[in-house]
């Protein structure tokens, strides 16, 4: 999905514009009793990607 997205040209406002992203990811275990912990890791991953630079991954390593 990254690549493919980085890749696309797309078009707005006669402008083309390359685009990258960045991602965080998180697996749903067992242990998050709320929704609300979960996003917030998968939020962590994403914040420690942002501050890796541009078009970064982040993976939640399994305990």
């Amino acid at each position: 999905m990254q690549n493919h997205i980085r890749e696309t040209l797309f078009s707005t406002n006669h402008l083309k514009l390359r685009i990258t992203v960045s991602m965080g990811v998180a697996k749903l275990g067992p242990n998050d009793v709320t929704s609300n912990l979960f996003y917030e890791r998968t939020d962590r991953m994403l914040y420690h990607s942002k501050g890796q630079g541009r078009d970064q991954v982040t993976i939640e390593k399994e305990n």
